[in-house]
């Protein structure tokens, strides 16, 4: 939770937690010493278990609201395979924000419909791979939005996407570099022009 309070904005710091069988582990020096002489330094050392519980806590958190809750696994931030296979064995999707990252996760099985791809800078490749894969587009600029337009219609299809909405002004908050206004959002080329809205994207941090 931020403190808008005189203008200044922060987040409280977050205290590091350790699962169970890492303080087991880094507490059993023959285990470590074995894992640096078989891997070298440094040892990533993944369990997807956290991820599966805290996916379904925040699914079942939605059902008791009766609200409908799909994830999307921030593959830019979580590098390890383990966790995309984990999240979509769930029958959850994948946050990407590059081509490697897009091609990669395709490569492993991850359907389109269940990607969204967030860059903030897209190059006309990448937008490309992501509409003939039928990946939710993050759009950040009505630019943007016709490039994507165009590549559908080329490619005979519809891109599925989602505008992401920048804060307003009169919110104090500074600005950023993602998304545009809901004003601009109105001028989003409709129907026939090649792109479907499936939502809309915005940060809730602040806004």
């Amino acid at each position: 939770m931020s403190d808008l309070r005189d203008g200044v904005a922060g987040a409280p710091p977050l205290a590091g937690r350790l699962e169970p069988w890492m303080a087991d582990l880094l507490a059993d020096q023959g285990q470590c010493s074995a894992l640096l002489s078989e891997f070298g330094s440094p040892v990533n050392v993944i369990d997807p278990a956290p991820l599966r519980r805290n996916a379904e806590e925040l699914v079942t958190a939605g059902a008791r609201q009766q609200v409908p809750v799909e994830l999307r696994f921030a593959r830019k931030a979580n590098k390890a395979l383990a966790l995309v296979d984990e999240i979509v064995e769930l029958g959850q999707g994948v946050d990407v924000a590059s081509e490697p990252e897009l091609l990669q996760v395709l490569g492993r099985g991850v359907p389109g419909h269940r990607i969204i791809l967030t860059a903030a800078i897209k190059p006309e490749r990448l937008l490309r791979a992501a509409v003939q894969a039928g990946v939710t587009l993050s759009l950040d600029s009505l630019a943007e939005a016709a490039t994507v337009a165009a590549l559908a219609r080329a490619a005979g299809t519809t891109a599925r996407v989602a505008p992401r909405l920048a804060p307003e002004p009169s919110l104090g908050l500074p600005p950023t570099r993602f998304g545009e206004r809901s004003e601009a959002w109105t001028k989003l080329p409709g129907p026939g022009s090649g792109l479907a809205v499936a939502g809309v994207h915005f940060h809730l941090h602040g806004y």
